[in-house]
Order: C-alpha cells, then structure tokens, then sequence
C-alpha cells in the first residue's frame, strides 16, 4: 500500500496494491517478497476438497464407449445430501448409448449399498450388458 500511495503521489500511474504483490511474486518485479515488512501476505492453499481421481478417464476409454455404438455402458454417481443428519443418499445410472437413466434411494452411504443398487439394476437387463463406465 506505501508503494502503491508513492507512486500515485510521484505521478505514476495508480497501481493497485494486489498487482504490486502478484509482480514481486511473478517475478517481475527486481525486488524479492523478502524485502517486504511482513513477507507477502500468507497465500491460502489450494483446495484440495470435491477431487476425485478414481475411475478412467474420458479420455482413456475405449472407442466403442466415447463413440456410444453398444449398449451397455454405465456410468455411476451419487448424490448425497448436506442437509441435515440424514445418512441416506441416491444411486444414479445412465447408460451410455440410450442415455437411460435410473435412479435408486440407498439407506446409507456404504460401498456395499452402492453394490446392492448396481446389482439391482444389472439384474434388469440381460446378463453381460452392464460395463461400468465410471
């Protein structure tokens, strides 16, 4: 905020005292951040929450998937719900090809709930029709 108020009263153009901190951070500015009274603002951490890295990539798949030639391919999610104490949640699958979509309320959050509803659904359709595509 000095720099920024020296500068306007030298008659400089105005900066902002944030644009002054991402230069010293970038680089471009000859000063480091060690020079400063307090270091630089703490700079918060990066979310890390609402990341999932499971499953195969879109991008990954294989042809007859992205191209959606065959029936059969599911993709799987959930929904929970943040309100309130409740623990019950809603299975979802949507075929691929016919873009069906079923959705099934789960008493709880578990693995083996989600494995209940997926064979409820697979016990639907004819016997090797159902490939997850999560």
């Amino acid at each position: 905020e000095q720099i920024a108020e020296k500068r306007r009263t030298e008659g400089k153009p105005f900066v902002c005292f944030k644009t002054i901190y991402r230069w010293l951070y970038g680089g471009r500015l000859t000063a480091g951040v060690n020079v400063l009274r307090h270091k630089g603002k703490r700079q918060k951490p990066i979310e890390t929450r609402g990341r999932f890295l499971v499953g195969t990539p879109i991008s990954k798949r294989p042809k007859e998937v992205r191209k959606r030639t065959t029936f059969g391919h599911w993709e799987l999610d959930t929904v929970v719900s943040s309100r309130g104490k409740s623990k019950a949640c809603a299975a979802t699958f949507i075929e691929r090809k016919t873009r069906l979509y079923v959705a099934l309320k789960m008493p709880d959050r578990t693995a083996h709930s989600m494995e209940v509803a997926f064979g409820v659904v697979a016990s639907q359709y004819p016997q090797g029709t159902c490939r997850t595509a999560t």
